[in-house]
């Protein structure tokens, strides 16, 4: 399979493991710990039980290196490959079947070879110079993923889609969104989404988002990051603050953003349910965005003082809550003289040898009692105190929990976490579809500004667009043009609207037919430049489409016409980028003899006849030579070198 970006669930890696279902999998002993996991959890959940012990088969990374991998790959004895092959041949018909360019699948090919080099059954009565026999090399490819490589990915989307229901689904959606009937739902989701936060980053309490800005062109389009934006794309991740809830770590910051993410979606759900169009992705919002949304975020919104938590930068609850926490607060008004009140009671009732104690307070930990660090304590390493909990030592100061230090303001923020964290799989969900939605909204933006076309989706190897590419008569292309005509800017359009048809999004054309494709592959690159002022797309848009040459004027008229081109105008092109005039001149009399036929004769033709008359009278005067009697020495040294050197005639 060739090299694909990875997400960080191993999204892929599982759906590799469930389409081939693999007898076992070969591993590089130095392999991720969270991958070898990953291999181990969808095998024992799509299983139901524990995998076989020799499921995963382990390596020397040794074995993984990209030069001892290359030339495994190198040594197959594949059955199409005659044996008469030199090095140089067998690398060109392997490079056809194996894309050297792509380092992890080369290592995993090696890795894989070298696996079945050790196991093979009699190779030690074989051989020496043995290859592994290997029947074939297939290319591989998920069934609903569109494989992109290294050189194409430069995109937004990281899965592009094979699956034919799945992608109407998402056009029906844009489709919906851009009509200008339901503005009004989209403007009203829209700013629903902006109360989803990227809860990666909470600590300052404000969004932080990629947002994108979608240009495009007569024959394309192209992606910028823009400081700013009418598109936002946000990451919503509220399974880290979950997490951090887990671990009784969440800040004011995570709170505020969770209470924001929940009062979105409640929004959200609302403004679908009040929508009675049959769109799956609307219909999977009204049902999955339950009630229990509604819940949390009533008891955040009763429970938490947002305005003084921020003030204390600490969990605070709001008055009024519960009667008993009021009383404690009013009786810590004069809290200095009451926390010295306690520890002088809590000393009291410690032993002899603890001359003094504080109480402090640590965010998420509550109310602490410090002692200092005892001689006793310090001899036996104890540092237990019967009716004490000791939680921390630092800087020989050991902190303890006592009846008297627990915070029950603490205590209500973790019974609010545990009611949260039951309804977990809720938020979940808001974050997964909260995503999708933003990413149509993006996608209908883009359709309603350019007017982008809704693409037809077939099975058929059909690529059809108007006034593009297209035809049902073959599978490939071959385009042919001047230098600098633009082949390689149509090639860009094909792929790109392909790519967009195949993640849900229209397209930028009048018509476009689009047969679903496994993979796109690419090595089309532009380079910029300060001093052009103009961007990759425009230099690419610059050199399209046909040509009109008037005496040495040549001019572009970016058009596409059927045919076949006649010449390169490598002479026009080569003027142009500035080459010397005789230089030009040369290489089209030189073009002119190529194309007749005619042999190419060097421009110093007299002093090439000239060279030849000196070659022809040293061979006449060696065959007079007597080896036997004439002196060798001063043949060589009166005659040959002079007559080579023109400094005498022949």
């Amino acid at each position: 399979m060739p090299d694909a970006v990875e997400m960080e669930k191993f999204t892929i890696l599982s759906k590799v493991l469930l389409q081939t279902r693999p007898s076992c999998v070969v591993m590089s002993a130095k392999e991720d710990e969270r991958l070898v996991k990953a291999v181990k959890d969808t095998v024992e959940k799509e299983a139901g039980t524990d995998m076989d012990a020799q499921y995963i088969q382990i390596l020397p990374s040794t074995d993984y290196s990209i030069e001892m991998s290359k030339r495994r790959i190198l040594n197959m004895s594949l059955p199409n490959i005659p044996a008469d092959f030199d090095e140089t041949e067998r690398m060109l018909h392997l490079s056809s079947l194996v894309p050297f360019s792509n380092m992890c699948l080369v290592r995993a090919l090696g890795g894989l070879l070298r696996f079945i080099e050790k196991n093979r059954v009699g190779i030690e009565l074989e051989d020496a110079t043995m290859r592994i026999p290997v029947l074939s090399v297939k290319t591989f490819s998920l069934e609903d993923l569109v494989l992109i490589d290294e050189q194409t990915y430069r995109l937004w989307f990281l899965q592009p889609l094979k699956n034919i229901e799945k992608l109407k689904e998402r056009h029906e959606a844009v489709s919906f969104f851009a009509d200008q009937r339901y503005m009004e739902i989209t403007l009203s989701l829209q700013k629903c989404l902006h109360q989803i936060k990227d809860t990666k980053h909470t600590d300052d309490m404000s969004t932080k988002s990629t947002e994108f800005n979608w240009s495009s062109g007569r024959t394309g389009f192209e992606l910028h990051a823009l400081g700013s934006s009418h598109i936002q794309v946000i990451v919503q991740d509220p399974g880290k603050i979950l997490a951090r809830m887990r671990m009784a770590q969440a800040s004011v910051g995570d709170w505020q953003s969770l209470y924001k993410t929940v009062y979105g979606a409640v929004y959200i759900a609302d403004v679908c349910r009040s929508q009675s169009t049959n769109l799956p992705l609307l219909q999977n919002i009204k049902l999955l965005f339950t009630d229990d949304l509604h819940k949390i975020a009533n008891l955040i919104s009763k429970i938490v003082d947002f305005d003084e938590s921020a003030v204390q930068n600490r969990f605070v609850v709001k008055p009024n809550v519960d009667l008993e926490l009021d009383e404690k607060k009013r009786m810590y008004g004069g809290l200095p003289d009451f926390m010295t009140a306690v520890a002088r009671e809590e000393l009291a009732q410690l032993g002899d040898d603890i001359s003094h104690c504080n109480v402090l307070y640590l965010p998420q930990l509550g109310y602490l009692l410090s002692v200092p660090v005892t001689d006793a304590m310090k001899e036996s390493k104890n540092y237990e105190i019967p009716g004490l909990e000791f939680v921390f030592i630092s800087n020989n100061v050991v902190h303890y929990k006592s009846p008297r230090t627990i915070d029950y303001e603490t205590g209500i923020m973790h019974r609010l976490q545990n009611v949260i964290l039951e309804h977990s799989a809720v938020l979940i969900d808001v974050a997964q579809f909260a995503a999708k939605l933003d990413c149509i909204l993006a996608l209908a933006a883009c359709a309603r500004e350019y007017n982008y076309v809704k693409p037809e989706i077939i099975s058929e190897d059909i690529i059809q667009i108007n006034r593009g590419s297209g035809g049902k008569f073959s599978r490939m292309k071959i385009l042919t043009g001047p230098n600098a005509s633009g082949k390689s800017v149509y090639l860009k359009q094909v792929a790109l609207i392909v790519y967009m048809a195949q993640i849900g999004s229209f397209v930028p054309a009048e018509k476009a037919i689009i047969g679903l494709v496994d993979g796109i592959y690419t090595r089309i690159s532009t380079t910029e430049s300060v001093s052009v002022g103009l961007s990759a797309f425009m230099i690419d848009l610059n050199q399209t489409l046909d040509v009109l040459q008037h005496e040495k004027e040549l001019v572009f008229l970016y058009e596409l016409k059927d045919g076949h081109t006649d010449t390169s105008y490598a002479c026009h092109i080569a003027s142009q980028a500035g080459l010397p005039e005789e230089i030009v001149k040369r290489g089209a009399e030189v073009s002119k003899l190529v194309k007749e036929n005619q042999p190419v004769h060097r421009v110093d033709t007299a002093s090439t006849a000239t060279q030849y008359k000196r070659c022809e009278a040293i061979v006449d005067r060696f065959l007079d030579f007597d080896l036997d009697n004439d002196d060798v020495q001063s043949f060589l040294q009166n005659f040959v070198i002079p007559v080579y050197q023109g400094t005498i005639k022949p």
